[in-house]
């Protein structure tokens, strides 16, 4: 463990409990590191061993693979997806045999053998010249909505509150709301 380091969670994530935090002796000798009474009947505790106590720790989330290629995800997926682009020629082809592409997507999944395809190039000159790479709708799009569907909920926990980027419900103008309010 760094001493020099952030005095929060950094390099906690391993710890189960206080027991198990090992520090040399040349970083216990060091400020924070010191003794200190808790106010109960354990007397004099480590500084170290109180942080690790208290420290949230990281959750690990196991087991998040059948939950993205569950039908029921993949049909919300394709229907986020589809959102706004109705009128694309994609989206129409898909949606004549739209149960069978799900399952084929499902199963190249299912199988491990799911490639990202090719970005689709759109030069964009406002406000000035750049290249977008663009994500064709089948199957690419609908597999990251099926991923997003599953990881979001679990990412917006660890968020703080001012995080506006491709949040819902958040975005480019509330964050320069919030900016312009901490500037004031």
């Amino acid at each position: 463990m760094n001493v020099n380091a952030n005095y929060g969670c950094q390099g906690q994530a391993r710890i189960r409990g206080a027991k198990q935090l090992r520090l040399n002796d040349k970083a216990m000798s060091r400020k924070p590191w010191g003794k200190t009474h808790d106010g109960g009947a354990a007397g004099l505790v480590c500084k170290a061993e109180r942080l690790a106590a208290r420290c949230i720790l990281m959750k690990r989330y196991g087991n998040l693979f059948p939950k993205i290629v569950d039908e029921n995800n993949l049909m919300l997926a394709y229907t986020l997806a589809k959102k706004g682009k109705s009128k694309m020629y994609s989206v129409h082809r898909f949606d004549q045999y739209k149960e069978k592409n799900l399952a084929v997507i499902r199963q190249t999944l299912l199988d491990k053998t799911f490639t990202t395809s090719k970005y689709q190039e759109k030069i964009v000159y406002e406000p000035k010249k750049r290249t977008i790479y663009v994500l064709p709708f089948s199957p690419d799009r609908i597999v990251q909505h099926a991923l997003m569907n599953v990881v979001i909920p679990i990412w917006s926990k660890f968020f703080i509150h001012d995080s506006y980027a491709c949040i819902e419900g958040k975005g480019i103008h509330s964050g320069s709301r919030r900016t312009m309010e901490f500037v004031r």
